[in-house]
C-alpha cells in the first residue's frame, strides 16, 4: 500500500530522499504517478507505522492531481494539530498521510467513479465521493485514466537508474522526465 500526501515538500518527512535529484519529485508530482522511495533505515527515525507493509524497504508515495484529495489530507493534518494534547505535533512539517490502495479488485480496470466498485463497498469503512476522475488533459479520453498510475521505483537513483513497476497513464511523460531531464536509465529488476 502507498501513502498519499498533499505536498511534495512533505515527502522527505516520510521517506529517505537524500539520493533523489533536486526537483525530480516536483517534476513528477502531483499527478498520476506513484514513486517508490526508500524507508528510513533506522526504525527509530521511520515515522511510518510498523504495520504498513512490514518487511518492505520501500514506500509508495502518491500526490494526486485532485485538489479535493489534497485538501482532504491537508484538513486531516490541521485536525491532528488541533487535537494534539501534548502540544507536540508529531506530524509537524510532514503533513498527515492517508494510506491508500486502488478502488478496484486486482486485475480489474481502475475505477473512475464510485459506482464502478460498488461490489466491494461492504468491505470498505469509508467512501468519500469527490466526483468522477477527470482526464488530466482535455484531449485525453477516460480509458487512458483506467490504466492506473505509473509506478516508478527510485530507490537506486544514486546509481542513476530507475525501475518501472507498472506503466500506467503517465508512462511516456514520466520516462521523459527521468531520462531527458535527470539522465536516469531504465533498469530491470
Amino acid at each position: 500500500m502507498a501513502i498519499c500526501l498533499d505536498q511534495v515538500s512533505h515527502i522527505s518527512h516520510w521517506c529517505d530522499t537524500k539520493n533523489i535529484p533536486t526537483g525530480l519529485l516536483s517534476d513528477l508530482l502531483p499527478g498520476p504517478v506513484t514513486v517508490l522511495l526508500p524507508r528510513f533505515p533506522d526504525k527509530l527515525q521511520d515515522p511510518l507505522n510498523c504495520h504498513l507493509n512490514p518487511g518492505e524497504r520501500r514506500v509508495g508515495i502518491r500526490i494526486p492531481d485532485s485538489g479535493f484529495i489534497r485538501k482532504l489530507i491537508s484538513a486531516l493534518h490541521e485536525q491532528t494539530k488541533l487535537s494534539s494534547t501534548s502540544g507536540n505535533d508529531e506530524y509537524s512539517g510532514g503533513g498527515h498521510p492517508l494510506v491508500l490502495t486502488s478502488a478496484n479488485l486486482s486485475g480489474q480496470p481502475s475505477a473512475i467513479q464510485i459506482e464502478e466498485f460498488s461490489e466491494i463497498w461492504p468491505s470498505i469503512d469509508l467512501i468519500v465521493n469527490g466526483g468522477p476522475i477527470q482526464p488530466s488533459l482535455p484531449s485525453v479520453n477516460l480509458d487512458y485514466n483506467r490504466s492506473g498510475s505509473t509506478i516508478i521505483d527510485l530507490c537506486d537513483c544514486d546509481k542513476s537508474i530507475y525501475y518501472v513497476v507498472r506503466s500506467g497513464s503517465a508512462y511516456d511523460a514520466t520516462v521523459a522526465v527521468l531520462e531527458d531531464r535527470y539522465n536516469l536509465s531504465l533498469a530491470k529488476y
